[in-house]
């Protein structure tokens, strides 16, 4: 895991919602898993390297709570608790800039989709609920869920996943 990108992209994604009522933590870590997972699906590696377990209500980050703890730290985001109706949801607001120098633009891009459609579209519930597929099927429940498994939900293979999975398998014939 690349946990200054990670911490980075944490940061941003709070920066990037400007109203914390649409940004809680589980949220949160949906943007984080679906912004790793559909690069990787669409680029054969992850933007953070981040480490997903499942969990009953969707899969959620492995360090997140540890990264979130030092944005707070450090002054950049802070969580507050707000009251609704019969939960109380932890809202995250960003109160400084965040570097992303270390980012692509296509990451940007995408991260930039990922959290559009979530933060405005989805409540926390639909969300997790929308994450009960077959990648989260793959795993049991607090375990890891490979990035591999991603694949799975092309029905078929691009040309360049074909590309991929020959290299892979040329490398290790002669490895």
């Amino acid at each position: 895991m690349n946990n200054e990108k990670l911490k980075n992209l944490v940061h941003y994604i709070c920066h990037k919602v400007k109203d914390p009522s649409k940004l809680g933590l589980t949220k949160l870590n949906k943007v984080l898993y679906y912004s790793d997972f559909l690069f990787y699906l669409q680029n054969y590696k992850p933007i953070t390297e981040e480490t997903y377990i499942k969990k009953d209500h969707g899969p959620v980050s492995k360090n997140l709570t540890r990264i979130l703890k030092e944005l707070q730290t450090e002054g950049k985001v802070f969580e507050r608790e707000q009251a609704v109706i019969d939960f109380t949801r932890h809202e995250l607001v960003s109160v400084k800039r965040p570097d992303i120098s270390a980012f692509e633009p296509e990451e940007i891009a995408l991260i930039d989709e990922i959290i559009e459609i979530i933060s405005n579209n989805y409540t926390a519930q639909s969300i997790g609920d929308l994450t009960h597929d077959e990648v989260w099927e793959v795993a049991q429940n607090g375990e890891e869920i490979p990035y591999h498994a991603i694949l799975g939900k092309e029905s078929t293979p691009s040309q360049k996943a074909v590309k991929w999975a020959e290299s892979v398998i040329e490398a290790k014939h002669y490895a």
